[in-house]
């Protein structure tokens, strides 16, 4: 890793890490989380799958319109769900390793909700 991305990945930890402590650094954890990994949006969010209710806790770049899409209509469409319900609790997964990645692409949650945040 070139010194400059290690010296971002470095700065974005201790954010994360800052914002771990105090929570209202989130947003500028997640700013610079998107910044290092090349992402457009980021959210801290849970979905009950016993309940489907879903709630984001922080969130940057999101967009309003897109939220309530996703809590009328999207949250019933996550392809990732009931999936991530059979995840052992402490286990990081990625969303690929649950479904693959095409398959994702392929889904109406992605074409319609995804896709267009870009």
């Amino acid at each position: 890793m070139p010194m400059t991305d290690f010296d971002a990945f470095s700065r974005t930890l201790e954010v994360i890490h800052d914002a771990a402590i105090d929570p209202a650094l989130w947003p500028r954890a997640l700013e610079g989380t998107c910044g290092f990994a090349g992402g457009a949006a980021a959210r801290i969010a849970w979905q009950d799958a016993a309940t489907d209710d879903a709630f984001t806790s922080h969130s940057w770049g999101a967009n309003a319109h897109y939220d309530r899409l996703y809590a009328e209509t999207y949250r019933d469409l996550n392809p990732y769900f009931p999936a991530l319900a059979f995840v052992e609790p402490g286990l990081v997964v990625a969303g690929e390793d649950l479904i693959p990645h095409e398959e994702f692409r392929q889904s109406r949650f992605f074409r319609e909700w995804v896709a267009p945040q870009g």
